[in-house]
């Protein structure tokens, strides 16, 4: 590319010498410049796809983890469960007997 003459149309089309040089030299870098190679890219997807693989593994490995503690919260939950609900059972059933004792005690003492 002649810097010069690009530079010198593009004054002749109205812009100041320093912007047409400055945009002429930027043209000039970007033309000019080392673009990535298909061997590049191609070693930038090798990597991508790896980093990729390692993720799996991670997220496999982090959703097995996450599925036995689950399983571990579940349990306990469960056995919170039937240990409340046999308490529960027990005061009802000692509340009872309370009532039945009251019960015969007033029969008792004013059937006679």
């Amino acid at each position: 590319m002649d810097t010069l003459k690009t530079a010198k149309r593009l004054q002749q089309q109205g812009l100041q010498q320093a912007v047409s040089e400055e945009l002429v030299e930027i043209l000039n870098e970007f033309i000019t410049s080392d673009p990535a190679s298909k061997q590049d890219l191609e070693k930038a997807t090798a990597n991508l796809q790896k980093e990729i693989r390692i993720l799996d593994v991670k997220i496999e490995r982090i959703r097995a983890d996450l599925h036995k503690e689950i399983i571990e919260i579940k349990a306990d939950l469960q056995k919170e469960i039937k240990n409340t609900s046999l308490n529960i059972i027990k005061w009802v059933a000692g509340f009872l007997v309370g009532q039945l004792a009251l019960f015969f005690a007033l029969i008792r003492l004013f059937g006679q």
